[in-house]
């Protein structure tokens, strides 16, 4: 199964669709015109966003209004594989139709103040067994229309390796795209995607973000495009 797979199943379904997007502050987000966390509480004391400019809006406002389905924003600002992995069941639910998740971004860093910092091959190696933990999980609960997404690029000195921040945005593509193919899941690489549709373009994504890290409302246009395009929707 692939991506256009997926947008097959939601634009065909005679039935009404519950579509959950998981990810960190780019899925719920930060960055965009009018972010804030006044919505419905839904996790602990975290709020949706749900007025804010950001490719998960776009996404939601578009299938809503073009198919049966009802899209809802689980992404949280600090969100991590391993976070997830802890908080899973309060996040997913067993009648979720068609599950987006996009975690990575804040695996890369060991907070500062953790008392056993690990060297970046282990890092790594975590992330990717977390993924791996992930994708069981979604088995376990009888979610296989689950679409992988590795993150979007940062700026270059946001990608430099350092004692805190152990691996770039492409080695979580990698790692995504092998956990995909590993479990059968549809993947897309945003990692990818933004990468040629600046080489395409003569873009500097640099230009797209509000930060090092997230996207502007021009950036978070252009990820709902790809996105969008790869679902063939």
């Amino acid at each position: 199964m692939n991506a256009l797979s997926i947008g097959k199943i939601i634009s065909e379904s005679e039935r009404k669709l519950k579509i959950k997007l998981i990810g960190d502050s780019i899925t719920h987000g930060q960055g965009g015109t009018g972010f804030s966390c006044d919505g419905e509480q839904f996790f602990l004391t975290v709020r949706r966003n749900p007025n804010g400019y950001c490719w998960a809006n776009l996404f939601k406002e578009h299938l809503e209004k073009k198919y049966s389905c009802e899209v809802i924003n689980n992404g949280i600002c600090g969100n991590c594989a391993a976070h997830f992995l802890i908080n899973f069941n309060a996040q997913v639910d067993a009648d979720d139709d068609v599950v987006f998740c996009m975690l990575g971004t804040n695996d890369r860093s060991q907070r500062r103040d953790a008392k056993e910092l690990h060297a970046s091959e282990e890092h790594l190696n975590i992330y990717s067994n977390n993924v791996d933990k992930i994708c069981e999980f979604f088995h376990n609960k009888g979610i296989d229309n689950v679409v992988l997404m590795s993150c979007i690029p940062a700026i270059e000195d946001c990608e430099t390796p350092d004692s805190i921040r152990h691996f770039k945005a492409c080695d979580i593509d990698t790692v995504v795209r092998d956990a995909a193919e590993k479990y059968g899941f549809p993947f897309i690489s945003m990692y990818t995607l933004v990468c040629d549709w600046c080489e395409k373009n003569k873009a500097e994504w640099s230009s797209f973000l509000v930060d090092r890290v997230h996207p502007n409302d021009a950036g978070y246009k252009v990820m709902f495009d790809l996105i969008i395009k790869e679902l063939g929707l």
